[in-house]
């Protein structure tokens, strides 16, 4: 069964053919093909991979009205969702979904409802949250969650605790990235950012470990940020340097 599926699997990628960038023709035809025959639908598809890229996603939703479109957008996905089921704030589809959130990156242990009050007052102008807040933590102690948890439904704040997208040996890497993306440090002994380091908004320069994002939606599963409020110039320099990483590479896992 093994020698099958290895065989089947060396013929394909003999006979298989890159579609190199700009190969439109090929490209559509690929597009008809998973679209049934429907042109429309497969200029569609062809319009929405070229505005992706090979790095970029493409995703299908269904639609209100009776028309076909594409809508691109600037963000990233990651796997891991929400931490739990009670930040939801989009019920119909089991998501947490805010605009313009303040986002705390934080790869030291958050132990219990005293750390999520420092964090929390860091945030606070007339007593309420400026804005929504999404905390990113490594790993939250019980009463912690608690706490969001409380702040979320029993005063009615915007607040969210997402898992990291990574574990293990690629955390700190990928906690780099997202506060690249996002604008904001990552706080934690490794990074020499602590609590401490989130500073009120009514002090002066305002709160600098935060970063931020037009839109992020979380599920159960996922967390995708949109427009992060990264330094374009920081962005494009990590992107290359993981690229070169890439490249580099010399095993699958690696990549």
């Amino acid at each position: 069964m093994f020698d099958a599926a290895a065989m089947a699997t060396q013929y394909i990628n003999h006979h298989s053919k890159k579609i190199e960038k700009g190969d439109v023709q090929h490209l559509r035809s690929i597009a008809r093909i998973s679209s049934n025959g429907d042109d429309a639908i497969a200029n569609l598809i062809t319009e929405a991979v070229i505005a992706a890229g090979p790095q970029g996603q493409v995703v299908l939703e269904n639609g209100r009205g009776g028309i076909d479109e594409v809508h691109t957008t600037v963000g990233s996905q990651y796997p891991r969702g929400f931490y739990n089921g009670h930040f939801v704030t989009n019920v119909e589809r089991s998501s947490v979904e805010f605009e313009n959130p303040d986002i705390l990156i934080i790869q030291d242990r958050i132990s219990n409802g005293n750390d999520i009050k420092k964090l929390i007052e860091g945030f606070l102008v007339d007593g309420t949250l400026a804005k929504p807040l999404l905390i990113i933590g490594q790993e939250f102690g019980e009463s912690a969650i608690d706490a969001l948890v409380q702040l979320r439904n029993g005063y009615d704040m915007p607040v969210a605790a997402a898992l990291p997208p990574r574990f293990g040996n690629d955390i700190t890497s990928i906690l780099i990235d997202l506060s690249i993306m996002l604008g904001g440090k990552v706080i934690g002994r490794a990074h020499n950012v602590s609590f401490s380091d989130v500073k009120n908004y009514n002090t002066p320069n305002g709160n600098v470990v935060a970063g931020g994002a037009d839109k992020i939606i979380l599920t159960k599963h996922h967390q995708l940020y949109i427009n992060g409020h990264g330094n374009p110039e920081d962005i494009e320099g990590r992107v290359n340097a993981i690229q070169g990483l890439i490249d580099n590479s010399e095993t699958d896992y690696e990549r």
